[in-house]
């Protein structure tokens, strides 16, 4: 099987009259490759970053390439999938067969969990049976569909991220009690009602208005509330849950405990959702550092949630910083790390990966109401790190031009003040000059109110 073929035909295949896009030997022969790659891993994945984490799908075929032309084509970028693949879209079976394959191709690299429409019951009414009797006809529909569904059935069903991050399709188990049962649910089952654990694992949902379990009013396992949730990460001693099954209408829904994510990859789902799209990119962990700022995405407007943070030091310059915090996620809601001195962080989203870009001039004047927010917060909560929200983007500037605008700033200053240096913390860290110079100003209004206030009680004693 020419797996390079198959990939570059799919990728490069825009026709949408082609009924047949594979012909039906390479779908089976697909079909029994992959089965092997998957028996041949745990069904707990235990990866490492980095790696990006995508949602549903759902046959969205121009969404999957989308997502894969703006992180990077396998092996550029490591990807996990939560799952949902088919049903409801109109391309399941490019969508199917391009995962299939990229998993034969890089298995090391790539994988996919399976998710509730990854079982015989749901995808036999749902569109991908359909789909098939309609593009290979009635005699060839029942064999392809039993082949997909034996190859669901090996796909695993969870994944630990960096040992701290638990992912799965669904939600959360009254069943779940430890990793170790994680490791031993079988494979092979067609029906998830088998096995109960692995029944939630597919099916559950997060409710925050509730506490305890609930029946789902999806007709299958549970509604789990915060209580539930916080319980067992620390059980089975995670920080995070991410998961997917949900529509969700920015892409991503935080729970408000910071423990969980719900994370959904297909854009305006079944043309009948006005939702965005959006991906986790867990890339490397930060040092361990004692003061945090709480930075929050409000909207992603287009598809992918794929946003890169940039520190802004007072030269008009910008440098890149990692995506993560030391253990949690945040995708879009992210934990940057800070010393003694502020150090101002503002969210760049690249006008072709997610949504709207600034100029140079709007970027800056951004940054600054950034810089005038954070230190109100800081003076509102007596040194209390509380930030609401940060600008969504700053300017259309890529990083090559970044980079080599700073180093022009960073010569320039050197000459003009030689004989400077800016004191930082044990982190390296330089606060924004602006940001020093309106607290320096203000210390010594503050300062010289005080000093005027104890000469009044002075001459008011004498």
């Amino acid at each position: 099987m020419d797996v390079d073929r198959i990939l570059t035909y799919l990728i490069e295949q825009h026709d949408p009259n082609i009924v047949q896009a594979v012909e039906i030997s390479v779908l089976i022969e697909v079909c029994r490759v992959a089965q092997q790659v998957f028996e041949s891993q745990p069904v707990l994945l235990e990866l490492n970053p980095p790696v990006v984490v995508c949602g549903d799908i759902h046959g969205q075929y121009v969404d999957l390439l989308r997502i894969f032309h703006q992180l990077g084509y396998p092996p550029t970028a490591n990807y996990l999938f939560l799952g949902d693949y088919v049903d409801r879209g109109s391309k399941n079976l490019e969508t199917i067969v391009l995962l299939l394959c990229y998993k034969i191709k890089y298995p090391r690299n790539f994988f996919l969990l399976r998710g509730n429409h990854e079982t015989a019951a749901v995808n036999a009414v749902y569109g991908f049976r359909q789909e098939i009797q309609r593009r290979y006809g009635r005699r060839e529909q029942v064999p392809l569909w039993r082949l997909f569904n034996e190859t669901f059935s090996q796909m695993p069903i969870t994944a630990i991220i960096g040992g701290r991050i638990l992912c799965m399709h669904g939600g959360l188990s009254p069943h779940l009690e430890s990793r170790r049962q994680l490791r031993r649910i079988p494979r092979g089952w067609h029906d998830p009602g088998d096995n109960k654990l692995a029944l939630d694992l597919l099916w559950s949902d997060p409710d925050n208005d509730i506490r305890g379990w609930r029946p789902s009013p999806r007709g299958c396992s549970y509604l789990f509330g915060n209580d539930i949730l916080l319980e067992i990460c620390r059980l089975i001693d995670i920080d995070l849950v991410v998961r997917a099954h949900q529509v969700v209408q920015d892409g991503y829904e935080i729970n408000p405990t910071q423990r969980l994510i719900t994370i959904f990859s297909a854009p305006n789902y079944c043309g009948e959702f006005d939702n965005a799209g959006a991906v986790i990119f867990y890339e490397n962990e930060f040092p361990d550092v004692e003061d945090t700022v709480m930075v929050k995405v409000q909207k992603i407007e287009e598809m992918g949630a794929y946003v890169t943070l940039l520190e802004y030091d007072g030269k008009e310059g910008m440098i890149l910083l990692s995506e993560l915090s030391r253990r949690r996620i945040r995708s879009v809601n992210k934990l940057i790390r800070v010393g003694r001195i502020e150090c101002v962080v503002v969210i760049r989203v690249d006008r072709d990966k997610a949504t709207q870009t600034m100029d140079r001039e709007g970027g800056f004047k951004a940054v600054q109401e950034a810089l005038d927010a954070i230190k109100s917060s800081i003076e509102l909560h007596e040194g209390t790190f509380r930030i609401i929200m940060a600008p969504k983007v700053l300017t259309d500037l890529d990083e090559e031009e970044i980079k080599k605008r700073m180093e022009l700033l960073e010569e320039g200053e050197e000459e003009n003040s030689s004989n400077e240096e800016n004191e930082g913390d044990e982190e390296g860290l330089v606060a924004p000059k602006g940001l020093d110079q309106v607290a320096d100003i203000a210390e010594k209004e503050q300062k010289k109110q005080k000093d005027n206030n104890s000469e009044d009680e002075e001459n008011d004693d004498d």
